[in-house]
């Protein structure tokens, strides 16, 4: 599992927002964007055999950005930081691919943000 969130950190990290693994509990009021990434399946082998052979399960990236003062959305710096996590793809790491990425929209997270649920596939090397 490391490995997997290694590679998955790895491949958007130079992006620019703060990456996260878990949605932090608080954000410092200066954190505009932040990144959340997150592996909420169970994993399955491609092969019969032990867990290093080939897993296969599902990811996701969410992008989280601050809502404007009236709790909607900012649609230019939430459509930009989307666009460029879907322009590391297809993703490839050390460990994993990651392929085939689904856009939703999440909305308002109760805490100022908006967000972007991005999901995809993962498989390992």
């Amino acid at each position: 599992m490391y490995y997997m969130y290694d590679d998955l950190v790895k491949a958007i990290k130079e992006i620019g927002p703060k990456v996260f693994l878990g949605r932090p509990k608080e954000c410092p009021s200066e954190l505009d964007t932040f990144i959340v990434v997150d592996i909420p399946t169970r994993m399955r082998n491609l092969w019969a055999g032990n867990f290093d052979r080939m897993p296969f399960c599902y990811g996701t990236y969410t992008v989280f950005c601050k809502a404007k003062k009236d709790c909607t959305l900012n649609v230019g710096v939430q459509t930009d930081l989307v666009q460029k996590v879907l322009d590391k793809f297809p993703l490839s790491g050390e460990h994993i691919a990651a392929t085939r990425p689904n856009v939703l929209m999440d909305g308002e997270d109760g805490y100022g943000y908006q967000a972007t649920v991005i999901t995809f596939t993962i498989r390992g090397k």
